[in-house]
């Protein structure tokens, strides 16, 4: 029995049938003294990016974490940024002094 937080709210669904897990994708600011927050809505999908031993990530993400990239094919953040492209990434390099 999941607990969820849905508009801000933490709430507690009971159920007989099998509830969808929490979203799992981090959401505010972590560093490495503060603990992780997580979105914790209700997940529709999983993440279609590359896991462990060949299989998918898997991870629960609702609808706003999702990002789609084809029929039925979702990433979570974390794999998007893994795979973005990184066209412009150095579009400012003259202006910063290393």
């Amino acid at each position: 029995m999941p607990f969820y937080r849905i508009h801000g709210m933490a709430i507690h669904i009971k159920g007989s049938k099998k509830l969808p897990k929490p979203c799992i994708a981090q959401i505010g600011i972590s560093s490495l003294h503060a603990e992780a927050t997580y979105c914790m809505d209700m997940s529709a999908y999983l993440c279609d990016g590359p896991g462990a031993a060949g299989r998918t990530c898997d991870k629960p993400l609702c609808e706003a974490h999702a990002t789609q990239i084809g029929k039925n094919k979702h990433l979570c953040p974390d794999c998007r940024a893994k795979h973005a492209p990184r066209g412009q990434g150095s579009l400012f390099t003259s202006l910063v002094k290393s």
